[in-house]
Order: C-alpha cells, then structure tokens, then sequence
C-alpha cells in the first residue's frame, strides 16, 4: 500500500521542523531576505511535491518530501548568486539544524532505557530505522559483529533514488548523506564509519557505528 500525503496538508509540519534553521542560516548569509527565500523555497517545493511518486510507507513520504525542499532550496540559492559551493553549504546547514533536533531526541529517548552507549546506539538507530527511514521503501541488511558496534547496510534509499532523477546525486552526498557523520561524533557519543552510499554510486551503504572508545573490530555480513 503506499502512503501520498494531500500536496497542501500537513504543510505547517514541514515548516515547524524546517522555518527555523533556514531562518537562522538564510539569516547569517542573507540578511533582510529570510521570508522572501523562504516564501521561494516553499513555492518551488509545492511544485516539486505534485510530481513526486507516492511511498509505500509514510516515513518514506516525509523524507522524499524533505529532499525535494533540500533540492527546491538548493535551485533557489544557486539562482540568487550562483555559487555551487555557499548553495552546498548553505543546504547542509539547514539540514543538519532538522537532523540533529530528529537525532537528539532518538538519543534522549536511548538513554532512558539504557545508559550503555553500544546499548543506545543499537536503539537509536532501529528507532531511525523504524521511522522515518522505514522498510521497505528502504530496505536493510542485517551484519553481524561485536556487541560494541552497530553494523547494517542499507540496500534501497528512496531519497538517493530522488536526487538521482534530479541529476543532484552529488548535492545528496554532501548533504544527507554528509549528516550521519557528526550525528555520531557531536549527538550519539560514537563514531561512524562507512566506505560509501547509494547515492556517492556504491551498491549500498555500509553504516558501522562504534561506541565511544571501542576498537576496529571486523564485522561479518549475515
């Protein structure tokens, strides 16, 4: 069964996670022209939204959706100056101001069930896992390894497969795909490592998350 949201409802949820660190960024770099980028990106996604393929799941749903606001803000800043590199930038920090409020609040939830920092992280990530990056419109694999790391690929990204048909695969390496890194050093008290994604052209993406303090040690696909 997939799950379509109406193009105009639920809208206020989207801007609730979003308004603020755009405001805060668009702020920063473009003084006196926060609402008017806004107003634009906003527009530009509507747009975007009524031609987007409908989710099995509605996880799925609200993180293509979220990718079509990355790619509407994205078209915005490159027609305001041009600059691959500050429109880049620009993005990541916006999405890094949603991910890191969706990546504490797993964090905190963790730590009310087990202050174990390999324990959190397991629950942290199947609670990401569970929602919003829901099977199967994305589809994981399972690797087993020591109880100090949390290892898994991911087969099937949705949000790789949209900024492909956009011809911004790069743009979703050096966002999305660039956000689980501090995630793991700044929020989840580890580190991550991973030799690729779907999106940067791998077959999958290999996410090996070791708790604070832990070796390298070697993990083994099931």
């Amino acid at each position: 069964m997939s799950s379509r949201l109406g193009i105009s409802s639920n809208v206020w949820l989207f801007r609730l996670l979003i308004d603020s660190p755009a405001r805060r960024v668009f702020s920063s770099r473009y003084a006196g022209h926060e609402d008017a980028l806004l107003d634009q990106v906003w527009a530009d996604a509507a747009e975007r939204w009524a031609t987007i393929p409908a989710q099995s799941t509605l996880g799925a749903t609200l993180t293509v959706r979220l990718a079509t606001v990355t790619a509407a803000a994205y078209a915005i800043l490159i027609a305001q100056d041009g600059s691959v590199q500050d429109a880049t930038q620009t993005v990541h920090d916006i999405a890094w101001g949603v991910y890191n409020k969706m990546g504490s609040a797993a964090w905190f939830v963790s730590g009310v069930i087990s202050r174990n920092t390999a324990e959190r992280l397991r629950i942290a990530t199947v609670a990401f896992r569970t929602f919003p990056f829901s099977s199967p419109s994305y589809e994981w694999q399972t690797v087993t390894g020591p109880a100090e790391v949390v290892a898994f690929n991911c087969l099937r990204c949705p949000v790789a497969t949209y900024f492909k048909e956009q011809n911004l695969s790069e743009l979703c390496v050096r966002t999305w795909c660039a956000l689980d890194f501090p995630l793991a050093t700044g929020v989840w008290n580890s580190r991550l490592e991973r030799s690729g994604s779907i999106a940067g052209g791998t077959e999958l993406c290999d996410f090996r998350w070791y708790a604070h303090g832990s070796d390298k040690p070697n993990c083994d696909d099931v």
